[in-house]
């Protein structure tokens, strides 16, 4: 479940956590059932992880997002994240958040 929170092996931040209002998720169309040997895996692990929050999603031919580390830009003083089309990956955005008091 580690993996899922943030996308990678790291714990989960400390409690309390923001909630997101909705969740929307994006799979390879290489994974499911051929890739797990079982059906509705990433769908199972995050309905467990966040099981009051609504999502949906579909399977689709590669997925954007972010990939290692990206690079400084000097002239601009900021950071320039590296993002690359990926295979075989799971992506999960959630919007919105409500704070838990």
């Amino acid at each position: 479940m580690d993996r899922l929170w943030n996308g990678s092996y790291s714990t989960p931040p400390p409690q309390p956590v923001p909630t997101p209002l909705v969740a929307v998720i994006y799979t390879c169309n290489g994974r499911g059932f051929e890739h797990h040997s079982d059906d509705d895996v990433e769908t199972r692990a995050i309905a467990q992880t966040m099981p009051t929050v609504p999502f949906a999603g579909f399977f689709a031919g590669g997925e954007i997002g972010p990939a290692g580390s990206g690079s400084f830009d000097k002239a601009s003083d900021e950071f320039i994240p590296r993002v690359m089309a990926h295979q075989f990956s799971c992506v999960v955005a959630t919007l919105g958040a409500v704070t838990p008091p």
